[in-house]
């Protein structure tokens, strides 16, 4: 198993108060596998995705019964110990290209400093092995990886050949320009391109295709799955748009309130969904089927507050489905099958629903 994650929580001082806005999340992902998680905004798919880099936000912390990547324990990893899995190992890509990206450095050269800083690792492996000692992954793994290309030794010429790769046109122009005179997909090609240049073994895409017309959103997702399955990449793809993820991932993980609500292969969550909210979701997903003068349906209500820990479901006040048990405790995990499962008192009591 590549990743595994067993009840992830991050809390986050605020004033007097603390926030939760990842709640006790548990799932797992094999190599080559691509997994969509799914949920409206706030829901914690980000910083439960940043937790697992250790990107978190200044004085935010973070816990889990587990936290393991490729049989590395990542809690309490300090950010000098984070610094040679990101890039070369783990890599994520960010739901807004112009902010990523420095506007004050050309393209091309952001782009070699990847590979210059990958080297950089390299020379210094001997010094820090020791921070690794418990640990499948050594930086000798980082020496010996595709930073080092035979076929391509100076860093520009990777970085242009990096930029064809990903189709964006004349890169030998594009290597010297600045990332304002890239539209939004460009720019989103080249982040693709920085995530997979040292072919890590573990990819989260947040949102990729945000603000980018249908069209484009299609180009985008099909060049990342390209990239991934070329190099044996397991992916994490987070959205908001449960149509956009139904023909790219093999299963799917809903989340609300920090929590997760479900969790199946594609099919059961399409075909057969259990729990209310991702029934909900499905039923705002606008089709050509439905006619024409037929309202799209909004899930009523507001999100929950996560300035406290939830004693029962957070859906609880937007269910239209709730049952007397809603109200008195997190609901339990229901298995249904090997890869379904739900959190919802409904099912666990077996009502019909």
């Amino acid at each position: 198993m590549l990743l595994e994650i067993e009840n992830l929580q991050v809390e986050i001082p605020y004033g007097k108060t603390k926030v939760y806005p990842v709640s006790g999340v548990s799932f797992s992902l094999e190599e080559g596998e691509v997994l969509g998680i799914i949920g409206e905004s706030g829901s914690g798919k980000s910083m439960a995705m940043k937790a697992i880099m250790g990107l978190l936000p200044e004085k935010a912390k973070a816990s889990a019964r587990k936290l393991s990547f490729q049989d590395l324990d990542l809690r309490n990893r300090t950010e000098k110990e984070y610094l040679p899995l990101r890039g070369s190992r783990m890599a994520m890509i960010f739901q807004d290209p112009m902010t990523a990206l420095n506007p004050l450095i050309p393209i091309g050269e952001q782009l070699r400093e990847i590979f210059e800083r990958q080297r950089k690792k390299g020379r210094d492996s001997t010094a820090k092995e020791s921070n690794l000692k418990d640990s499948k992954i050594k930086d000798s793994d980082v020496e010996n990886s595709n930073i080092k290309n035979s076929n391509i030794k100076d860093s520009k010429d990777r970085a242009i050949a990096l930029l064809a790769s990903v189709g964006i046109p004349n890169p030998e122009e594009k290597y010297k320009q600045y990332p304002h005179e890239f539209s939004g997909g460009m720019r989103q090609r080249v982040l693709i391109a920085m995530a997979l240049s040292c072919s890590p073994a573990l990819l989260i895409a947040d949102e990729p295709t945000t603000a980018l017309d249908v069209t484009l959103q299609a180009q985008i997702l099909d060049l990342l799955l390209e990239g991934v399955k070329a190099r044996n990449t397991s992916l994490i793809l987070i959205s908001h748009d449960l149509s956009l993820v139904k023909e790219r991932c093999k299963r799917i993980l809903i989340l609300y309130g920090g929590k997760v609500m479900e969790e199946g292969r594609v099919e059961e969550i399409f075909q057969e969904p259990k729990h209310p909210y991702t029934k909900a979701l499905l039923a705002a997903i606008p089709s050509m089927e439905k006619d024409k003068e037929e309202a799209l349906v909004a899930i009523e209500g507001n999100p929950p507050s996560i300035l406290k820990e939830f004693t029962r479901c957070p859906f609880y006040e937007r269910c239209k489905e709730r049952i007397d048990a809603c109200q008195d405790a997190l609901p339990e995990e229901a298995r249904l099958s090997e890869m379904h499962r739900v959190f919802c008192h409904k099912v666990s009591s077996g009502e019909k629903i």
